[in-house]
């Protein structure tokens, strides 16, 4: 599970790094930006990138409970909590 949140958030990340500096080059040639990034991961999810992290933190806490430390899930749940919140007072 974390090592597809990894990857997850490393595919989504690279999409949008290469997104931003194509965008920089079309605007450089006197062509219109694109507005959105509708390819790859970011078709399916606003915030791929989010869903990776979470996706990573998540699967570092159920690891945790193999070892009956239930005080682990504190953290992904914090973390979740944050994003949550961040989502809805940015909406």
């Amino acid at each position: 599970m974390s090592n597809s949140g990894l990857i997850t958030a490393y595919v989504s990340d690279t999409s949008l790094h290469d997104f931003v500096t194509a965008n920089k080059e079309r605007q450089a040639a006197g062509q219109p930006k694109q507005q959105l990034l509708q390819t790859g991961l970011w078709r399916y999810s606003r915030h791929p990138n989010h869903v990776g992290e979470q996706l990573f933190w998540w699967g570092i806490g159920l690891f945790a409970l193999s070892s009956h430390a239930y005080w682990n899930l504190l953290g992904p749940l914090f973390n979740t909590m944050c994003m949550v919140r961040a989502h809805i007072t940015c909406a």
